[in-house]
């Protein structure tokens, strides 16, 4: 399965405008213009990782082309299909299935539970800031979720 990110209302890089079950189609000799999806969900959240961000299943019908930046793969595509949506819970357990990397992780805004089942990857200072910075979660969770030498930094208001 091939993972494409999208915006919120669904467009992408340039602001076009991508619909489930649609194929897009450029012609454009220009790889790098044509249109981008990932092999997995992580490095799909590489390209676009808002708390609002859309994934969905694509398939590519035309060549492929691979590049590599910023740690991640990802491919590029002529024609390519819009398969259908993942939601929210299925991406988030893909990405915890694929150990996602917690910073990247947090980014989606993930629920208490999601969070919680992360335990082992959550105990450097930059996964302890993103914690703390989590107003959605209660002070109790947040708690639950930092070593105790973090508590005293849960006073500070990050709302």
């Amino acid at each position: 399965m091939f993972i494409k990110a999208f915006n919120a209302d669904l467009t992408g890089h340039g602001g076009f405008q991508y619909d489930v079950g649609k194929t897009c189609e450029t012609d454009t000799d220009d790889s790098w213009r044509w249109f981008h999806y990932a092999a997995s969900a992580t490095q799909a959240l590489r390209q676009y990782n808002a708390p609002d961000t859309r994934f969905c299943e694509v398939e590519p019908l035309a060549a492929s082309k691979r590049f590599r930046a910023l740690d991640t793969d990802y491919y590029t595509t002529a024609k390519l299909r819009i398969v259908r949506e993942i939601n929210r819970d299925d991406m988030l357990q893909m990405l915890m299935a694929e150990q996602c990397p917690f910073y990247l992780l947090t980014r989606l805004d993930p629920p208490f539970d999601v969070l919680a089942a992360c335990v082992p990857t959550r105990n450097s200072f930059s996964a302890c800031a993103d914690i703390l910075h989590k107003a959605y979660l209660t002070i109790e969770q947040r708690k639950s979720l930092l070593p105790k030498k973090y508590h005293k930094h849960l006073e500070v208001d990050y709302e």
